[in-house]
């Protein structure tokens, strides 16, 4: 779970904690905060029931919660990788 509040300062944030999680082929709950938005994770927004929900929508549905992780953990290799991206830090460095 990565909850966090509508904040300008946790809009400003970067996704890595979703990186992080999704590394490790966990599903991920989290806020509906800007830096999570383009990530196949269960964005809620900031309601205690929405939250409540979306947990035990995944407690009750194990294989669906695997599968959850399976396609973040996809997402990270398939689009955080450093060794895909050498290219284009070396040419921001570079500059």
């Amino acid at each position: 779970m990565a909850p966090l509040e509508q904040h300008p300062f946790n809009e400003a944030k970067s996704n890595l904690r979703l990186l992080e999680y999704g590394a490790m082929g966990w599903p991920v709950i989290c806020s509906d905060v800007y830096p999570y938005r383009n990530a196949p994770v269960k964005r809620v927004t900031d309601d205690t029931q929405a939250w409540i929900t979306a947990l035990r929508d995944r407690i009750h549905d194990l294989d669906a919660t695997g599968v959850e992780g399976d396609a973040l953990r996809h997402w990270v290799l398939g689009n955080y990788l450093l060794e895909d991206h050498l290219e284009e830090w070396r040419a921001a460095f570079l500059r």
